[in-house]
């Protein structure tokens, strides 16, 4: 399948590259939540808002790109479009991701190790589930 640019609509790189830049602050995100002490020592502070600013612009750009052709194409069109696109990238994804993941999990709590949670909450998970106990 060959991808053809369409001459008759202006593409906005400005927006481009703000999703490029909200992406790299997720990402750096999560690498300073794993090393970081606390939410209290986090480096960058709600960088969690970078995901709603990125959807927000991937939600336009998408919309600009299909506006004209809403029409002519179908809801399994649309799907089939968007599957083909970036599927490959969430497979690569989880290979790179399954690849670099500790195999040796050196948390006390298996759920910290299979949701590949950060230390500080796995040190008080405990304590809030002894905490939060219904009964006697």
């Amino acid at each position: 399948m060959t991808t053809t640019y369409l001459e008759s609509k202006p593409r906005y790189e400005i927006l481009d590259g703000l999703r490029g830049v909200a992406a790299l602050i997720v990402v750096a995100f999560h690498l300073f939540e794993t090393y970081s002490r606390g939410p209290v020592y986090q480096t960058l502070n709600h960088g969690y808002l970078a995901v709603d600013f990125f959807f927000v612009l991937s939600g336009f750009v998408i919309g600009y790109a299909y506006d004209d052709r809403w029409n002519s194409m179908s809801l399994k069109d649309f799907f089939k479009r968007r599957l083909v696109r970036l599927h490959p990238m969430v497979i690569m994804g989880t290979l790179i991701g399954g690849a670099s993941r500790p195999t040796k999990c050196t948390s006390e709590q298996p759920a910290c190790c299979i949701l590949s949670l950060p230390d500080y909450y796995c040190h008080a998970l405990p304590a809030y589930i002894h905490a939060n106990r219904m009964g006697p």
